[in-house]
């Protein structure tokens, strides 16, 4: 039997997506002061995604490894929720993450599950998405499963309503 979570928390700041010549430094990134201008995106998924393993190895839980299928999977999603503008475990077509698997032909998983987030661009810190998710119990429930082994973390950013989303998907 295959279990499926479906989380999804929605923290929005109205402000612009402006990009940086060279990005902030990574602590700055990480745990800083909000950058007024932020770029580096893929910088600030690394660090979510290690932050996430600090959580687990807080609660004395395995790290997830890497997962570039499931990353794939993260980051179209991703991309669909910047499109449409709106946070939701549903796509276009009203398939769920468990749907997504399959028509990604990946099959090797008993348990499955998804937090999203959309944040506002400026005033950006990596560590604020971990946190959000970590104010709820079903997000952190997800963060910290000892059954999923494996995730996948995708963004988007959506510089007309200057917000990037934030999908993390997890698996066994």
């Amino acid at each position: 039997m295959r279990r499926f979570l479906f989380i999804a928390i929605i923290i929005s700041t109205l402000t612009g997506c402006a990009e940086l010549t060279a990005p902030p430094p990574i602590s700055t990134i990480a745990t800083g002061a909000p950058t007024a201008a932020f770029s580096d995106w893929a910088g600030a998924a690394e660090i979510i995604f290690a932050k996430v393993n600090e959580l687990r190895q807080k609660q004395g839980v395995a790290p997830l490894q890497k997962d570039e299928r499931l990353q794939q999977i993260a980051t179209a999603y991703a991309r669909e929720l910047a499109a449409r503008g709106e946070l939701s475990h549903f796509d276009r077509d009203r398939k769920t993450l468990a749907d997504r698997l399959k028509s990604a032909e990946i099959n090797d998983w008993r348990a499955a599950g998804e937090n999203l987030a959309r944040l506002g661009c400026d005033g950006f810190v990596a560590a604020d998405v971990v946190k959000s998710w970590n104010l709820s119990k079903a997000h952190n429930d997800a963060m910290t499963d000892k059954i999923y082994r494996r995730s996948g973390l995708g963004y988007a950013v959506d510089a007309a309503r200057a917000n990037v989303y934030w999908v993390q998907v997890f698996a066994d």
